[in-house]
């Protein structure tokens, strides 16, 4: 008799897991490919300034920056696991680089309206979801 090994161990993989996966590669990235430790290092607390910045511009009451993340991985989720990590981890990284882009657009045309494109960004995404496998 054979036995399902995933319905043995009910891996379940939620939109906040993606996200977290996404800025561990993006992070480990330069970790893994750099010959130098010290380059390495700038470019991981590089990105973590980078993250802190964007993070406290799209600051807001009602939707955090962590949970729009979130709900743009949650989109691209469709029920199967290997499918959903390679769509929802580019997506989230593609969503990080477009919300540093409004970040910056932020310092010209003011916060306001950056947050108005970023929740219109993350509205758009959440309208139109991947189709969910059928079992």
């Amino acid at each position: 008799m054979t036995t399902n090994i995933w319905a043995v161990f009910k891996l379940k993989i939620s939109a906040g897991d993606h996200v977290g996966m996404a800025f561990l590669a993006w992070l480990a990235i330069p970790a893994i490919s750099s010959e130098r430790w010290s380059v390495a290092i700038a470019w991981i607390a590089l990105n973590l300034a980078v993250m802190f910045w964007v993070m406290v511009t799209f600051a807001n009451r009602t939707l955090n920056y962590w949970q729009a993340l979130a709900v743009i991985a949650g989109s691209l989720m469709t029920g199967c696991a290997n499918i959903s990590v390679f769509l929802a981890i580019p997506a989230v990284l593609l969503a990080y680089l477009v919300s540093i882009g409004l970040a910056i657009e932020r310092l010209v045309v003011g916060r306001e309206r950056a947050l108005e494109q970023w929740f219109s960004v993350v509205a758009w995404i959440a309208r139109h979801p991947v189709p969910r496998l059928p079992p």
